[in-house]
């Protein structure tokens, strides 16, 4: 019965998508003003571009940035986690503290006290990307690793990921990791394949790898923003031509239930998919860094994500979003088609402006 009803449902679905109208479509600068004011934040450019000059003098093998904002209950065991392990390497620990309203200050003063490789950076709250771009103003090393403060670096992990970079003289090196959370414990996990790996078969987090640290003297992840982990997929890994993967495990994620990822389409900030987006690519074409057919279908899966992050919204809002999209695979992806059979009716709504198409198609998948 159930087969029968999704066999209908699909049916009715492809039967309508003959009927569907095209959508006259706002123009780009009033699409931008309605995104900025669901986002709260200007549109620009040249955000993502780094303005300041980074001087790097390779002092350490590694730099772990580490982003501080009220984990008091998790920051001993995170710390823990990478100053007690056995390496034959020199590395730094840069800690900032965003603010922290709660113990988080004292407790990584106790570990500066205590260990000189601890250094602490106090600023006030400026959120997640503000308090990582500090921390790349002040690396001081041959390659750069991001740990959230609540997560856990595994055991062996600075060194199977600094052996393989040296080794394969990768750019960036990524390792296996699990999801866990403190009521069942390891909920879910990804091996990571071993060797040389792909933009679209990396994972697009920061962390659980280590980086050539170059880029980061070029850009900095967009402040004000949700989202801002897009500029992995969309530009670092472009950006980068030797990617190699590790099947080791190397990173323990917590899964918070009432983070941004599974909270965000409660609000209207959820724009910031879009937003962060166009702006990441602004910034590739500043650097000359150039898209291909691999990373245009993977535009593509971004638009489906994001309009299922933006799903809850108004129609109002999602039709603003569905024409932003409009607007850039327009501008800077005319000559591209995709062969991929599950992103075509994505790309044909779009080009061909049929919002009500491109809606409904979210809603039956």
């Amino acid at each position: 019965m159930i087969k029968i009803f999704i066999k209908i449902k699909k049916a009715k679905y492809v039967f309508c998508c003959f009927f569907y109208k095209s959508y006259k479509l706002p123009s780009k600068q009033e699409v931008i003003k309605i995104l900025e004011k669901a986002s709260g934040q200007k549109y620009s450019k040249l955000c993502i571009i780094n303005k300041e000059k980074i001087v790097n003098n390779k002092k350490y093998d590694l730099d772990i940035i580490v982003p501080v904002y009220n984990v008091e209950k998790y920051l001993d065991d995170c710390l823990s986690s990478i100053l007690n392990q056995k390496t034959k390497y020199s590395i730094r620990v840069i800690c900032i503290n965003d603010g922290s309203t709660d113990a988080s200050k004292s407790i990584l003063e106790k570990w500066s006290d205590n260990d000189t490789r601890v250094f602490i950076i106090n600023q006030e709250n400026k959120g997640l990307s503000a308090a990582r771009n500090v921390g790349l103003k002040h690396m001081n090393s041959k390659f750069v690793m991001f740990v959230d403060s609540d997560d856990i670096l595994l055991e062996g992990a600075i060194d199977c990921l600094l052996d393989k970079a040296i080794e394969t003289n990768a750019d960036i090196v990524e390792g296996s990791y699990f999801y866990f959370n403190d009521d069942v414990g390891i909920i879910d996990e990804h091996t990571e394949k071993s060797g040389l790996i792909t933009k679209d078969e990396m994972y697009g987090f920061p962390w659980g790898k280590l980086f050539n640290p170059n880029i980061f003297k070029k850009i900095v992840f967009p402040e004000g923003y949700w989202y801002e982990d897009t500029i992995m997929r969309y530009l670092i890994y472009i950006y980068y031509d030797k990617k190699i993967g590790i099947k080791d495990y190397v990173y323990k994620y917590r899964k918070n239930y009432l983070g941004i990822t599974q909270t965000s389409g409660m609000s209207d900030k959820s724009a910031d998919t879009v937003l962060v987006m166009l702006q990441t690519y602004d910034a590739c074409l500043e650097l000359g860094i150039k898209y291909d057919q691999e990373d245009y279908n993977s535009v593509l899966k971004h638009i489906k994500l994001s309009a299922f992050r933006m799903l809850q919204r108004s129609n109002e809002l999602n039709f603003i979003a569905f024409t932003a999209w409009h607007y850039f695979l327009e501008e800077h992806f005319k000559d591209f088609l995709t062969k991929d059979k599950s992103l075509k009716i994505i790309e044909k709504s779009i080009r061909k402006k049929k919002y009500k198409k491109f809606i409904d198609y979210i809603n039956y998948i």
